[in-house]
């Protein structure tokens, strides 16, 4: 019979992990669920359909950058205190969004967004590796990571019939629900998880950029940053062009669009549970180089599809769901990978991780929203580029010893 203190222990992971799940959640609900009302802003506003595609950079340039503050602020004062300083500025930039009168406010109202969205993130990271390490790490990074995923294809749903009943304007009250949610759950129920008993009360910025340099000089942390970033980057490429490829060349309604994004979620799904069982039987660092194979099989095969002039949705989904099964099995490996060596500075790795991170895929973004051709082809040949990329950073600069505790 489990005893009291079990129970009490069991109970506190549960509700834990429902904290995280909201967490990490929300950054990827605020970057999906309007994408299917990309084409509808771009009408409303009288802008260029690139243009439009841009309001998803300003928000990755305000992940970016407010990712170094959070590092440092949380191995400070805790992460319960950044929580809510990033949750107040993602509401903020929720309303500023949903009272924009012109295209210049949406893209700062966007910006402002990422900045707080940023700090979910951040302190997901920072949290899960406060509570575990190594496997174990790798293992919750399956769940959290398989919810947020989920939210990948659940957030363009809820997006499109907002966008079809209603307007693109709604998606930023929804959201703004989602976070004050996320506010009241930080502020009433969630426990501090750092217990570090030096929080760099002296010396605070020198510490931080320590701390940064430190993490930036390990192969370890970098090589599984970059190898992460650019495979994630095949998802606002998809972002960037979808909407147009889909709509606009394919005739697909904004809810019929909204709907493809269950095969991602599914492919993202299965892809973090097969990671983690990856990782029970080949340790951290081979199940980055399956998912590697996922990339180059997914891209070769719609770029071969599109080539022999097979044009309708199916043709670049069902290759699209190989590539995203790659996505889903790095992102179990490589976080926990690049985290585990790093427990004594937890926050500055979760923040230099997603600034990183977020800073490359900004400029990244930045390119797919200047794609001219938004075709199958187009598509196809930037995921073949990003696979390639991630194979020749697989082999020659990550590490092939396991990552090991510090």
């Amino acid at each position: 019979m489990m005893s009291h203190t079990s129970t009490t222990q069991t109970n506190s992971a549960a509700w834990l992990l429902i904290f995280l799940i909201i967490l990490i959640s929300g950054p990827e609900f605020a970057t999906d669920m309007y994408v299917p009302s990309l084409p509808a802003i771009a009408h409303d506003m009288h802008i260029l359909k690139s243009s439009a595609a841009l309001t998803i950079t300003a928000y990755l340039l305000g992940m970016a950058l407010f990712q170094f503050i959070y590092g440092g602020f949380s191995d400070r004062h805790g992460r319960r205190k950044t929580i809510i300083m990033s949750t107040l500025i993602c509401i903020a930039g929720n309303l500023m969004a949903l009272f924009s009168p012109n295209f210049t406010m949406l893209m700062i109202a966007r910006a402002i967004q990422g900045a707080g969205a940023g700090g979910g993130l951040a302190m997901t990271l920072a949290i899960a590796r406060d509570t575990y390490q190594g496997p174990k790490l790798a293992k919750l990074f399956g769940i959290l990571f398989a919810f947020y995923f989920t939210m990948f294809g659940c957030a363009p749903i809820i997006g499109g019939y907002l966008q079809h009943y209603l307007n693109w304007r709604y998606t930023f009250v929804v959201l703004t629900i989602y976070f004050l949610i996320q506010l009241a759950w930080v502020i009433f129920l969630f426990k501090e998880t750092y217990t570090v008993q030096d929080k760099m009360e002296s010396g605070f910025l020198k510490k931080t950029i320590s701390n940064y340099w430190q993490l930036m000089k390990s192969k370890t942390f970098m090589g599984n940053m970059l190898a992460c970033s650019f495979i994630y980057s095949g998802l606002f490429a998809y972002a960037a062009v979808s909407p147009f490829l889909f709509q606009k060349e394919m005739h697909l309604s904004a809810v019929e669009y909204g709907w493809l994004g269950l095969f991602i979620a599914a492919g993202l799904v299965f892809g973090n549970i097969a990671g983690a069982k990856l990782v029970d039987k080949m340790g951290l660092n081979k199940p980055n180089y399956v998912g590697a194979f996922c990339l180059v099989l997914g891209s070769s095969l719609m770029l071969l599809l599109g080539l022999l002039h097979f044009y309708n949705p199916w043709v670049v989904m069902v290759p699209f769901v190989f590539y995203i099964l790659g996505i889903g099995i790095t992102a179990v490996t490589c976080p926990a990978n690049a985290l585990t060596p790093f427990g004594h500075i937890a926050g500055s790795a979760g923040a230099l991780w997603g600034a990183l991170q977020f800073v490359i895929l900004f400029l990244l973004s930045f390119l797919y929203a200047h794609l001219n051709a938004k075709t199958q082809i187009s598509f196809a040949i930037t995921l073949m580029l990003i696979s390639v990329s991630v194979t020749l950073l697989l082999i020659f600069l990550m590490p092939r010893k396991e990552t090991n505790v510090s």
